[in-house]
């Protein structure tokens, strides 16, 4: 249960840093960049909303970890299926280190 937790603020803390991204790289790291002063603002409703969103136009060097995270009820910890934890921290990973490396933004 503790890992469930843990995956679930990293979900909101990720996703809270992604909110309104997406397209090519360049507009995905706009977008990024723009969602740092809005993500304290967005309810659990508003970042799913935006997560899906972003899983529909995300950078191609990005669709397989959007794909793996697409069944997340981020409003709801407990839609997290606990065999699929480590590939959905694993996505949460991949996706940081892009924006950290591509967008030149530290989401910690």
């Amino acid at each position: 249960m503790k890992r469930l937790a843990t995956l679930s603020a990293a979900a909101v803390l990720t996703l809270t840093t992604l909110t309104a991204c997406g397209g090519d790289g360049d507009e995905f790291c706009d977008q990024v960049k723009e969602a740092e002063a809005d993500s304290a603002n967005l309810s659990a409703e508003q970042i799913q909303e935006k997560f899906e969103e972003l899983a529909d136009s995300a950078p191609e060097a990005l669709e397989a970890d959007f794909d793996a995270l697409s069944g997340v009820d981020f409003s709801d910890p407990t839609s997290v299926d606990p065999d699929n934890m480590d590939e959905l921290q694993e996505a949460f990973e991949n996706i940081e280190q892009y924006i950290t490396a591509e967008c030149d933004v530290d989401v910690e």
